[in-house]
């Protein structure tokens, strides 16, 4: 099973390696090195306490052909990010807003490894749920990922996304 730590600055490449394999960044559609400085930003402010972000990496001698980022028997396979958000009715609710394997260490253990870690640490807090959102044509989705862990969707419940453009935020106040 892969071993689960926090993440450090210097994990924001193999992240971004992660994010690139899944096809990631192209949604954000903004060049390599700015996607990188962001993501060493945010492991750094998980220090703050309001985030936090792990990341899965092998523990065995020899790591499989392509499922590890940055090469070595100890790189990264995974991550996952979550947000410690206050819900007024219910206390502490954790957010997981990204949980992310490399393609070549998926069905190892790392997925659940990291929600594991979550947990304890949601446990730990006080949380009274943790919730996250998954596409449906993903490959998570399609094989039941987070149901066999204990996930359950909700049908009643629309996400809904409101895009918040650069200019926008500077705007009047």
């Amino acid at each position: 099973m892969p071993r689960v730590r926090p993440a450090e600055p210097s994990d924001a490449a193999a992240v971004a390696a992660i994010l690139e394999d899944a096809r990631m960044l192209q949604v954000a559609a903004e060049p390599e090195p700015l996607v990188r400085s962001r993501l060493r930003r945010q492991i750094e402010a998980a220090d703050a306490g309001a985030h936090e972000v792990y990341v899965a990496e092998r523990d065995d001698a020899v790591a499989a052909p392509g499922a590890a980022i940055g090469g070595g028997p100890d790189a990264v396979v995974g991550f996952v990010a979550v947000n410690w958000t206050q819900n007024l009715r219910l206390g502490t609710d954790g957010l997981i807003s990204d949980l992310f394997v490399a393609a070549g260490a998926r069905g190892e253990g790392a997925g659940t490894a990291l929600l594991e870690r979550v947990a304890r640490r949601a446990r730990q807090l006080g949380c009274h749920r943790l919730l996250l959102t998954s596409g449906r044509e993903g490959e998570a989705y399609a094989r039941g990922f987070y149901p066999r862990r204990g996930f359950e969707e909700h049908e009643e419940l629309a996400c809904f996304v409101a895009q918040v453009p650069p200019e926008e935020l500077a705007g009047p106040s």
